[in-house]
């Protein structure tokens, strides 16, 4: 699993770059007022209470049927707010960075997994809908892929 992060001139990641390689369209860049703060996000799908909605085994086919089970899990993502979600990428100060507002266009080939981890060597990343209310993310356990999924209450 190749990939690398795209940096800027002076070393930093450049996060715009990288998301527009794993072929998402930006629509805004951080910051996104109103938006759950990336940190809570973070925690909701990866603390030890964590309970994935899937898990792929990590073996020879595994991205591909991740993108496969991805797609059936996050439809709603796709389907909701004119296909327009917010994403991090995992990846050293992401979190800081913050949300990343962004559509897939159709018709792309693979798979969000399969095109993340090409990029960035691995198909870890945190997807929020716009209401703020669902929140999908793969993560990289031991042996396995995780798809998580999340929903936060309205207050």
């Amino acid at each position: 699993m190749m990939g690398t992060h795209e940096t800027t001139e002076d070393g930093e990641i450049d996060w715009e770059s990288t998301i527009r390689k794993c072929g998402l369209e930006i629509s805004q860049i951080p910051p996104i007022s109103g938006s759950l703060d990336p940190e809570v996000a973070t925690l909701a799908v990866s603390s030890g209470n964590v309970r994935p909605a899937v898990t792929v085994t990590k073996k020879e086919n595994s991205l591909s049927i991740l993108d496969t089970r991805w797609q059936e899990v996050a439809a709603p993502l796709f389907t909701s707010h004119g296909g327009e979600f917010l994403i991090i990428l995992w990846g050293p100060g992401s979190l800081r960075k913050g949300w990343f507002r962004v559509h897939e266009p159709k018709n792309l080939g693979a798979g969000l997994p399969s095109r993340v981890c090409a990029v960035i060597g691995r198909p870890e990343f945190c997807c929020l809908s716009l209401d703020g209310k669902a929140l999908y993310a793969v993560t990289a356990e031991q042996g396995e892929y995780w798809i998580v999924t999340h929903e936060f209450k309205s207050q």
